[in-house]
């Protein structure tokens, strides 16, 4: 109940214009590697591989790094929930001038059809075979708002039955729009 009424509240500020933002510098890896212990008990304890693959040499970022943590921990958590069993992966690198990280799965997947939807509030994956994993349908959409709030993206790629990634790009460095500095501190 705690944990739906934080991504309700987190929901609200966001669309608001009142989410705060601080911005530091931080170096991606050590957050990656702090989200990835949080997670890797939860993770082992279903029986998954967990894989690691962080590029050499990866930039320090000028973002929320409160606000990247709950997005990957977001990620990892929902790839173990719909992972009844192989692997889950995270990978960062850096592609001109942006941080991209990858979490992947190979559970479930999400249909086609339901691609286009799965970052909209309380939209979650309704057939018979996943009523087994329940939730709220807030934690994709309040990623993808975290995501663009940090000045990023966050996109999907599945196949049913061979499990989904979620690519986050976030710039190096990225300055507050005029319109949002009345809300955010940099």
């Amino acid at each position: 109940l705690l944990s739906l009424i934080n991504n309700i509240l987190d929901l609200s500020k966001i669309e608001a214009g009142h989410m705060e933002v601080r911005r530091v510098s931080f170096a991606p890896v050590q957050t990656i590697g702090d989200c990835v212990n949080l997670m890797e008990p939860l993770i082992k304890s279903k029986g998954l591989s967990l894989q690691v693959n962080i590029q050499e040499g990866l930039p320090m970022l000028y973002s929320d790094e409160e606000k990247l943590r709950q997005i990957l921990l977001n990620l990892l958590s929902n790839a173990a929930k719909f992972t009844p069993q192989g692997s889950i992966s995270i990978a960062a690198s850096r592609q001109s001038g942006i941080v991209a990280i990858a979490v992947g799965d190979s559970g479930i997947g999400i249909p086609p059809d339901k691609l286009e939807t799965i970052f909209e509030e309380f939209k979650q994956l309704d057939s018979g075979s996943t009523k087994e994993y329940a939730g709220t349908g807030l934690g994709l959409s309040i990623c993808r708002l975290l995501a663009e709030l940090l000045g990023g993206t966050i996109e999907v790629q599945s196949k049913p039955e061979h499990g989904s990634t979620f690519t986050i790009r976030l710039p190096l460095t990225h300055t507050v729009p005029e319109s949002s500095k009345l809300h955010m501190t940099a």
